[in-house]
């Protein structure tokens, strides 16, 4: 039986990061879109973790810029807006979840800024019981012991918690410790795939 749902937060809850963001971002740096995108990701899992500060994050990911620390707060500012817009189907799927007894409980990979960010900003996210992020876990998916660290702070055994993610590689990742799955698509097709759960 099924007590929680745990569901990820960007490309699920959010929509994927917005475009326009992106090129704003890419814009400020002076670099292309590609440029932008591949230097962004390359530290993003130690950022995520809370092992770098935004300001450490930003200069490790751009060292030939020298970028100075009110350009990178005006980057932080914009990085956080980007994962900010919420998909309301899904907001509805969940409340409906919610409404039937079922518990939630959100675990994203997230560095500290946009966790405080989204906090402050979001606050539908006060619909989750729990909340567990990788910066204050020091933990990210997919790695199986991040889902383990979640697991005890849930105080439930693996096959009572949905984890629900739009990566593959999340999902195996919960997979490997028991976690029962969705590969979330769209909400249309969560839903059907949840009454079968």
């Amino acid at each position: 039986m099924i007590k929680y749902v745990l569901s990820d937060y960007a490309g699920v809850i959010s929509y994927p990061q917005d475009k326009d963001d992106i090129n704003e971002m890419a814009g400020i740096c002076g670099v292309s879109l590609s440029a932008f995108e591949s230097a962004y990701w390359k530290h993003r899992e130690a950022y995520d973790q809370g092992k770098l500060t935004g300001q450490e994050y930003w200069k490790r990911s751009f060292p030939e810029l020298d970028l100075i620390p009110g350009k990178i707060n005006q980057l932080i500012k914009i990085d956080s807006e980007s994962w900010s817009h919420l998909n309301a189907e899904t907001q509805e799927w969940l409340e409906e979840i919610k409404s039937t007894g079922v518990r939630l409980a959100l675990f994203s990979n997230m560095p500290p800024e946009l966790t405080q960010y989204l906090k402050i900003n979001i606050p539908w996210l006060k619909i989750f019981e729990k909340s567990f992020y990788s910066c204050e876990l020091g933990l990210c998916k997919p790695h199986a012991a991040s889902f383990q660290a979640v697991l005890k702070g849930l105080k439930q055994n693996a096959d009572e918690v949905l984890f629900v993610d739009d990566r593959e590689d999340n999902i195996e990742g919960a997979k490997s410790v028991g976690l029962k799955t969705m590969l979330f698509k769209d909400v249309a097709t969560s839903r059907k795939e949840y009454l079968h759960v």
